[in-house]
């Protein structure tokens, strides 16, 4: 049976399972002509047989938007079901925008799923929201902030992602201190978020002593200004121990 004939078969159907496993079965093979049966689907289905196609119909667009282009309108369909929906659907629509992302500009409304995921307690959520930062071009305030509140954390898996985010966008000692000075973003810094990002920022002391004449000489606030500078002194401490 070729793909139209399977489409044919569930194109008006009202059995959610027949769909479900159409469109898985096209989603594991992506092909060019099946793009639009998907987005049949995506437009013609009622609500409620579309929502018991949604988690897989996003699986499968997030497939094709990987190696073909998606109009406009249906990557911001994608991204307004993020906030209508479970943890389930909203990790699965993280999921399938780092996918779209890797051959279609993102429209800027995926900045204000990434305002909430970056937060969202859920540790894939968190991990998925970093992924798809990475992809930015630039970051807006609110995930300048978002982005440092994540290494507010102990879990190893956000972390790690965190730090390669981090990196995406930020190298140089100079760099980190215009983000922290800028919008007064040290101010949401706390002890956990600073000490892991003091750690992998600064590998040496010479980039630790360019970023601590940088903070003593800024007009910061004099407490925030005063941890940072004593989380300062505690990595150093360490880092010529280790040196014995």
């Amino acid at each position: 049976m070729t793909d139209k004939d399977s489409f044919d078969l569930v194109k008006d159907s009202s059995e959610p399972d027949k769909i479900n496993d159409y469109i898985v079965k096209v989603g594991k093979n992506p092909a060019k002509d099946n793009l639009s049966n998907l987005l049949y689907l995506w437009n013609h289905s009622p609500k409620e047989l579309l929502d018991d196609i949604l988690m897989n119909l996003i699986w499968a667009l997030g497939e094709y938007g990987e190696r073909f282009s998606l109009s406009k309108p249906i990557i911001k369909d994608i991204i307004n079901y993020y906030f209508t929906s479970d943890r389930w659907i909203r990790e699965e629509i993280l999921i399938a925008l780092v996918k779209i992302s890797s051959n279609n500009d993102l429209p800027d409304d995926v900045q204000k799923i990434l305002e909430y995921s970056l937060q969202d307690d859920y540790p894939s959520i968190h991990i998925n929201s970093l992924i798809l930062t990475s992809s930015l071009k630039e970051l807006t305030p609110e995930l300048e902030r978002g982005l440092i509140k994540s290494f507010a954390t102990r879990e190893e898996k956000i972390l790690k992602r965190a730090e390669k985010t981090w990196r995406h966008f930020l190298q140089t000692e100079e760099e980190i201190f215009h983000l922290f000075d800028r919008n007064q973003n040290y101010r949401y810094l706390n002890k956990q978020a600073l000490r892991n990002l003091l750690i992998i920022s600064f590998p040496s002391l010479s980039q630790l002593e360019s970023f601590r004449s940088l903070v003593e000489h800024s007009n910061w606030e004099a407490n925030p200004k005063k941890m940072i500078t004593e989380e300062i002194d505690t990595l150093e401490n360490i880092m010529l121990n280790t040196r014995k």
